[in-house]
Protein backbone atom coordinates (compact mmCIF):
# COMPACT_ATOMS: atom_id res chain seq x y z
CA UNK A 1 0.00 0.00 0.00
CA UNK A 2 1.27 3.39 -0.89
CA UNK A 3 0.25 6.92 -0.37
CA UNK A 4 -1.17 7.19 -3.83
CA UNK A 5 -4.41 5.54 -3.30
CA UNK A 6 -4.85 2.42 -1.29
CA UNK A 7 -7.53 3.20 1.23
CA UNK A 8 -6.10 6.25 3.04
CA UNK A 9 -8.63 9.05 3.11
CA UNK A 10 -7.31 12.62 2.89
CA UNK A 11 -7.47 14.56 6.14
CA UNK A 12 -10.25 17.12 6.31
CA UNK A 13 -9.25 20.72 5.58
CA UNK A 14 -8.76 22.81 8.70
CA UNK A 15 -10.96 25.81 9.09
CA UNK A 16 -9.38 29.20 8.80
CA UNK A 17 -10.56 32.32 10.60
CA UNK A 18 -12.47 33.27 7.46
CA UNK A 19 -14.63 30.18 7.90
CA UNK A 20 -15.32 30.81 11.59
CA UNK A 21 -15.77 34.59 11.83
CA UNK A 22 -17.27 37.09 9.46
CA UNK A 23 -15.18 39.95 8.14
CA UNK A 24 -17.20 42.39 10.27
CA UNK A 25 -16.46 40.39 13.42
CA UNK A 26 -12.71 40.35 12.63
CA UNK A 27 -12.65 44.10 12.03
CA UNK A 28 -14.52 44.75 15.27
CA UNK A 29 -12.06 42.53 17.16
CA UNK A 30 -9.08 44.38 15.68
CA UNK A 31 -10.60 47.72 16.63
CA UNK A 32 -11.02 46.56 20.25
CA UNK A 33 -7.44 45.26 20.48
CA UNK A 34 -5.92 48.56 21.66
CA UNK A 35 -8.57 49.00 24.32
CA UNK A 36 -8.15 45.40 25.47
CA UNK A 37 -4.38 45.74 25.94
CA UNK A 38 -4.70 49.16 27.57
CA UNK A 39 -7.09 47.63 30.11
CA UNK A 40 -4.70 44.71 30.75
CA UNK A 41 -1.76 47.11 31.25
CA UNK A 42 -3.77 49.19 33.70
CA UNK A 43 -4.73 46.05 35.63
CA UNK A 44 -1.10 44.94 35.71
CA UNK A 45 -0.03 48.41 36.87
CA UNK A 46 -2.25 48.07 39.92
CA UNK A 47 -0.56 44.81 40.98
CA UNK A 48 2.04 44.96 43.77
CA UNK A 49 5.76 44.90 42.91
CA UNK A 50 8.18 42.42 44.38
CA UNK A 51 5.86 39.42 44.08
CA UNK A 52 5.82 36.84 41.32
CA UNK A 53 2.78 37.01 39.03
CA UNK A 54 1.61 33.63 40.36
CA UNK A 55 1.21 35.31 43.76
CA UNK A 56 -0.54 38.41 42.43
CA UNK A 57 2.52 40.45 41.49
CA UNK A 58 3.19 42.39 38.31
CA UNK A 59 3.95 40.71 35.03
CA UNK A 60 7.28 41.91 33.62
CA UNK A 61 8.22 41.34 30.04
CA UNK A 62 7.79 42.93 26.65
CA UNK A 63 6.71 46.53 26.90
CA UNK A 64 7.44 46.97 30.59
CA UNK A 65 10.51 47.88 32.55
CA UNK A 66 12.06 45.36 34.94
CA UNK A 67 11.95 45.84 38.68
CA UNK A 68 14.82 47.93 40.04
CA UNK A 69 17.67 45.75 41.27
CA UNK A 70 17.23 44.73 44.84
CA UNK A 71 19.74 45.65 47.52
CA UNK A 72 22.87 43.58 47.32
CA UNK A 73 23.36 40.88 49.93
CA UNK A 74 25.89 41.29 52.72
CA UNK A 75 28.23 38.87 50.98
CA UNK A 76 28.10 40.88 47.76
CA UNK A 77 28.73 44.08 49.72
CA UNK A 78 31.72 42.49 51.45
CA UNK A 79 33.18 41.19 48.20
CA UNK A 80 32.70 44.56 46.57
CA UNK A 81 34.53 46.36 49.39
CA UNK A 82 37.38 43.82 49.39
CA UNK A 83 37.71 44.00 45.61
CA UNK A 84 37.79 47.78 45.68
CA UNK A 85 40.40 47.74 48.48
CA UNK A 86 42.64 45.31 46.58
CA UNK A 87 42.36 47.50 43.48
CA UNK A 88 43.44 50.59 45.43
CA UNK A 89 46.27 48.69 47.12
CA UNK A 90 47.48 47.51 43.71
CA UNK A 91 47.50 51.09 42.40
CA UNK A 92 49.51 52.28 45.43
CA UNK A 93 52.01 49.43 45.03
CA UNK A 94 52.40 50.16 41.32
CA UNK A 95 52.98 53.85 42.00
CA UNK A 96 55.55 53.09 44.72
CA UNK A 97 57.35 50.63 42.45
CA UNK A 98 57.62 53.24 39.70
CA UNK A 99 59.00 55.82 42.15
CA UNK A 100 61.58 53.42 43.58
CA UNK A 101 62.63 52.23 40.12
CA UNK A 102 63.06 55.81 38.91
CA UNK A 103 65.14 56.67 42.00
CA UNK A 104 67.42 53.63 41.60
CA UNK A 105 67.82 54.32 37.88
CA UNK A 106 68.81 57.92 38.58
CA UNK A 107 71.29 56.86 41.28
CA UNK A 108 72.81 54.25 38.93
CA UNK A 109 73.24 56.82 36.17
CA UNK A 110 74.93 59.22 38.61
CA UNK A 111 77.28 56.50 39.91
CA UNK A 112 75.70 56.50 43.38
CA UNK A 113 74.82 52.78 43.41
CA UNK A 114 77.32 50.22 44.65
CA UNK A 115 77.37 47.80 41.71
CA UNK A 116 79.01 45.10 43.85
CA UNK A 117 75.70 44.65 45.63
CA UNK A 118 74.01 43.80 42.32
CA UNK A 119 76.48 41.30 40.88
CA UNK A 120 74.92 37.92 40.06
CA UNK A 121 77.28 35.02 40.65
CA UNK A 122 74.87 32.16 40.07
CA UNK A 123 75.38 30.14 36.91
CA UNK A 124 72.87 28.44 34.65
CA UNK A 125 72.72 24.65 34.53
CA UNK A 126 70.68 24.57 31.31
CA UNK A 127 69.74 26.91 28.45
CA UNK A 128 67.73 29.94 29.61
CA UNK A 129 64.73 28.87 27.46
CA UNK A 130 64.49 25.63 29.50
CA UNK A 131 63.57 27.46 32.71
CA UNK A 132 59.77 27.53 32.99
CA UNK A 133 59.78 30.20 35.71
CA UNK A 134 62.45 32.46 34.21
CA UNK A 135 60.60 35.64 35.18
CA UNK A 136 61.16 34.76 38.86
CA UNK A 137 64.86 33.94 38.45
CA UNK A 138 67.01 37.08 38.07
CA UNK A 139 70.08 35.18 36.81
CA UNK A 140 67.98 33.61 34.02
CA UNK A 141 66.45 36.97 33.11
CA UNK A 142 69.90 38.55 32.83
CA UNK A 143 71.13 35.70 30.64
CA UNK A 144 68.26 36.26 28.19
CA UNK A 145 69.17 39.96 27.89
CA UNK A 146 72.87 39.46 27.22
CA UNK A 147 73.84 39.48 23.56
CA UNK A 148 76.79 37.26 22.74
CA UNK A 149 78.93 38.59 19.91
Amino acid sequence: MGFGGGGIAPSPRSKSTEDIYTRTQLEASAANKEGFFAKKMAMNGARPEGLPPSQGGKYVGFGSSPNPSQKMSNQSDYLSVVSEGIGKLSMVAQSATKEITAKVQEEAQNGQVELEKHVITKTLTKPSEAYYDAKNLPHVLVSTKICFV
